[in-house]
């Protein structure tokens, strides 16, 4: 997939609200262009601020459509690219109402996923890698591993990016980029997403890790009540039954077929997470100032590991008899599915 300004147009014009796509991607162009030819046929002077709000014309739908349709380069009128600053003022100004607050985190999302895709960015010739990094503020595979945005800041960013592009290279592409891609964005998230209107930042933050920590310090309880450890358990030396008895209840499995299926599953649960950490190992990266971490966009790969060691865990608390503290229904301890 390649990131133009058909695949970030379209993207965006798929969460917007109270506006027509050919408006909507004239604001979007204006940002950068204020002679653009989407805003109006046969323009030759510059659409002010004033004049956007104004005309009631605006938008040339034919261009729009090429342009969405990666048919047609997104061409500049004006004299020089503008700064990043005036760019994300007007984006935030002009083309950011018309974002739908619900669909925000799916747009950055979606925009990120194109991003991890496209990997011309990085191999075509050396120049879009360094333009990328001029736009950005970073190379990919460090943008790759934010989890803060400004989200009219990085909006008008790729924007910049994407003029310096071939929009006919999106032409491809353009046909995945569905309302399906843009919902389903964030469920390849292993994050909970913070929106906060007022500074127009999206945070995301790690959520999976703590799922499995939960999950697998529940399957040790069950472990050790399986194999009979838990009256000589832990540094104290010291039953936890007996110091915990209402968070540590002793599970007896007394159906040898139950418990054989419970133990076989131990183990393939034990093989899937020696896999499941070469997956995340792979994945994770770090700076010199900054901590290994899981990635908040996990490998389809990783993905598929996790579901499967809670598919198992799942299978495994079907199998016992478990307190309030293993029991599926419980807020605390238990595992949640993940996406």
């Amino acid at each position: 997939m390649i990131l133009c300004f058909g695949t970030f147009a379209r993207v965006l014009s798929g969460c917007r609200e109270k506006i027509s796509a050919t408006k909507f991607v004239a604001r979007i162009a204006w940002t950068v262009d204020q002679m653009n030819s989407c805003l109006e046929a046969g323009l030759d002077y510059e659409i002010s601020d004033k004049d956007l709000e104004t005309i009631k014309s605006l938008g040339n739908a034919p261009v729009v459509s090429k342009l969405l349709s990666c048919n047609q380069d997104f061409e500049l009128k004006s004299n020089k690219r503008p700064l990043i600053e005036d760019t994300r003022k007007r984006f935030e100004s002009k083309v950011m109402p018309f974002i739908s607050e619900d669909m925000v985190a799916n747009a950055v999302l979606a925009l990120r996923d194109i991003i991890s895709r496209d990997d011309t960015i990085d191999t075509l010739e050396g120049t879009r890698k360094e333009t990328f990094k001029k736009y950005l503020g970073l190379y990919r595979d460090e943008f790759l591993q934010q989890t803060s945005f400004n989200v009219p800041d990085l909006f008008a960013r790729i924007l910049l990016y994407t003029t310096c592009i071939n929009n006919r290279e999106g032409e491809p592409y353009i046909g995945m980029i569905t309302d399906k891609f843009i919902q389903d964005s964030t469920s390849t998230v292993w994050a909970k997403l913070k929106w906060d209107t007022n500074t127009q930042t999206l945070d995301l933050l790690p959520s999976e890790e703590e799922r499995f920590f939960d999950e697998v310090n529940a399957l040790n309880e069950l472990r050790l009540s399986l194999m009979k450890e838990q009256e000589n358990s832990g540094w104290l030396g010291v039953s936890e039954s007996i110091l915990f008895p209402s968070r540590h209840r002793n599970i007896e499995v007394r159906d040898p077929e139950i418990k054989r299926r419970m133990s076989d599953k131990l183990m393939q649960y034990m093989k899937l997470v020696h896999e499941f950490a070469d997956s995340l190992a792979a994945e994770q990266q770090s700076t010199a100032n900054q901590a290994m971490r899981w990635s908040v966009f996990p490998s389809e790969r990783t993905r598929s590991i996790r579901q499967q060691l809670t598919t198992l865990s799942n299978e495994l608390f079907a199998l016992g008899v478990f307190s309030d503290r293993l029991s599926p229904e419980s807020n605390s301890g238990s595992p949640s599915k993940c996406s």
